[in-house]
C-alpha cells in the first residue's frame, strides 16, 4: 500500500514538474481541449443544417463554408482542437453575415 502511494506521489510530482500545471489545472486544460472540439463539431453540424434549409444562400458562400468545414474536419482529425474551434467561429460568422 505504501509503495503504491509513493509511486503515485512520484508520478504526480513528475507530471507537475514536466507540464508546469498541478492536477486541477491539467484537468481544466483537458476539459477546455474537449470543449473546443465540441464547439467545432457543433459549428459544422449547424452550418450543414443551415445550408440545407437556406434557399437564398449564394454558391460562393456555400463554397466558402464547405472549404471551412473541410479545414475544421482536418484539424479535428489532426487533434488540433484550437485551430478547429477558431475555424468554427469563422464558419459561424460567415453564415450569420
Amino acid at each position: 500500500m505504501a509503495r503504491a502511494q509513493d509511486t503515485r506521489k512520484r508520478w504526480t510530482t513528475f507530471l507537475d514538474e514536466s507540464t508546469g500545471y498541478n492536477s486541477k489545472q491539467r484537468g481544466d486544460k483537458a476539459k477546455e481541449w474537449a470543449k473546443k472540439a465540441s464547439k467545432a463539431k457543433s459549428a459544422v453540424s449547424a452550418a450543414r443544417h443551415f445550408m440545407n434549409m437556406s434557399q437564398n444562400l449564394s454558391d460562393d458562400v456555400k463554397t466558402q463554408a464547405e472549404d471551412l468545414i473541410a479545414e475544421i474536419e482536418a484539424a479535428l482529425e489532426d487533434n488540433d482542437n484550437t485551430r478547429a474551434a477558431g475555424k468554427g467561429e469563422k464558419l459561424n460568422k460567415l453564415l450569420n453575415a
